[in-house]
């Protein structure tokens, strides 16, 4: 996709710290020095908890006598409230028996067996092996609950060891604050809402005043519009982006996200949505072009200054001429170098693409997200498709036909703008499509939606990074924009 711009700034962000809750580990008992039997605690004991020291031994009454070479041990006061017991009752199932270990063969007499556990002659009856204090405990350990995924609709991915993954405090899944998302859970026929702000006809207009190039760039034939004919919720918590056509005129809709997100040094950011595209193929497929995607701010406040490609642009996801192919692309440049060629190939791009399956793209929903990866030097854009990895580009990874230096410096023009928003639109005809041997004609069949479930901008909640390759993060850094005006006005 190519540039639209709209928008301004007012910045605020935040980053929330996991904390992990564990218990302390049981402590272990030592063996008395004369050779006697363990302590066991009375029974009015039972219920002491598992993260208390209790504060003396549980007193006990050996059923044994000591050998007469060793002097009898003084008695150790009870726990308070628990009384003294004359002797240790044997269990139905010595197997059930905690705590009561064997007494060495050479020091003491032989212990009768337990009732219905006959002892072997000339040998004493075996002992269990003393459980887990928290096992027995009466208060259950506090497990580590993961966060979910950021739309709940797939798992993130395992990383490679290449990613220098951070764990989550819990040291288990990744742990994610929203950042914005939006479920379309208005009435059938409303608007997107004030999130939104819709592009209007055959070109942009920036609240600066500048002027966006005809036909978007991309020579794309549809004006966009705000008419809910083209743009509104559907009542069952999706938004539907439909394209019309009366006459030979076509019209159809494209929204910007009134913020704008900037992808914070040390820091891992997901833009992900839930799509379905236009239930439509073959002909009647002709000149479709459904995309979510992302473009640099700056493109939207200067669309006149020619800054497209630099600054970059990361289609999130693109689909044309009703096909069962996702595509994914990151376009970017140097500024001053013109909007062909470069690091880049554009107007091309560096992209990937990918099946839909076992459903196809316009059958059913589909999660398509980026990761935006800033928390090593390592610096990379992972593109997934229903949770599977399909495409990666990295800072320190340039193509084999650019050179490295200039491959990071259209890299860092990325990172040091001023953030990115977010686009869903339905074009219809442009490059894309013709690229792929089709375009709009006589038999291209109007009123086949894009339909967005939901879309979500999450970050990273901080960890500690064990390899110690991990960058801090900058508190504060992960910047939340909003754009101004709230509605453009139409241009033609």
């Amino acid at each position: 996709m190519l540039c639209a711009v709209v928008g301004g700034t007012a910045v605020f962000a935040a980053v929330a710290e996991a904390r992990p809750h564990s218990l302390p580990a049981a402590p272990a008992s030592a063996e008395d020095p004369l050779g006697r039997p363990a302590p066991r605690p009375a029974l009015g004991a039972a219920a002491v908890s598992a993260t208390e020291a209790p504060s003396a031994e549980p007193s006990v009454s050996p059923s044994v006598t000591p050998s007469p070479e060793l002097p009898a041990a003084p008695e150790v006061p009870a726990l308070p409230g628990a009384s003294a017991s004359p002797e240790i009752p044997s269990l139905p199932d010595a197997s059930a028996s905690p705590g009561v270990p064997a007494l060495p063969d050479a020091a003491t007499p032989e212990v009768p067996a337990a009732p219905g556990v006959p002892a072997p002659p000339g040998e004493a009856a075996p002992a269990p092996e003393v459980p887990d204090l928290a096992a027995t405990s009466s208060m259950a350990p506090v497990p580590s609950v993961p966060v979910p995924p950021l739309a709940g609709k797939t798992a993130t991915p395992r990383a490679t060891a290449r990613e220098h993954p951070k764990p989550s405090a819990s040291g288990g899944a990744p742990r994610w604050r929203v950042l914005f998302s939006d479920d379309f859970s208005g009435p059938k026929g409303a608007g997107p809402g004030p999130g939104w702000v819709p592009d209007l006809g055959h070109r942009t207009r920036s609240p600066l005043g500048g002027l966006g190039p005809e036909r978007f760039g991309t020579g794309e034939i549809a004006a966009m519009t705000a008419d809910p004919a083209n743009v509104a919720t559907d009542g069952k918590g999706r938004l539907a982006l439909t394209p019309r056509r009366k006459g030979t005129a076509w019209t159809s809709a494209r929204i910007n996200s009134a913020r704008v997100f900037k992808f914070a040094d040390g820091t891992r950011t997901a833009v992900e949505a839930s799509i379905r595209m236009p239930d439509v193929s073959g002909v009647r497929a002709g000149g479709y072009w459904p995309a979510f995607w992302l473009l640099n701010q700056a493109q939207r406040l200067h669309p006149d200054k020619g800054n497209w490609p630099s600054g970059g642009e990361i289609d999130v996801v693109e689909n044309v001429n009703g096909e069962n192919t996702a595509y994914f692309t990151l376009h970017c440049g140097i500024r001053g170098e013109g909007s062909s060629g470069g690091p880049c190939r554009e107007p091309v791009g560096r992209g990937g693409s990918a099946e839909c399956a076992p459903i196809s793209c316009s059958a059913g929903f589909h999660t398509y997200r980026i990761e935006f990866d800033r928390r090593t030097d390592a610096e990379e854009i992972r593109w997934y498709l229903d949770g599977q990895r399909v495409h990666r580009v990295a800072r320190d990874e340039p193509p084999r036909d650019v050179p490295g230096r200039r491959w990071r410096k259209a890299w860092d023009a990325m990172t040091s703008g001023d953030g990115f928003f977010l686009i869903f639109n339905v074009a219809m005809g442009g490059a894309m499509p013709r690229g792929h041997g089709a375009t709009v004609g006589p038999a291209t069949e109007p009123g086949r939606p894009m339909l967005v479930d939901k879309v979500a901008v999450s970050v990273e909640v901080p960890a500690a990074h064990p390899s110690g390759h991990g960058k801090p993060p900058k508190p504060g850094r992960v910047d939340v924009h909003h754009a101004v005006p709230p509605f453009q006005t139409p241009v033609n």
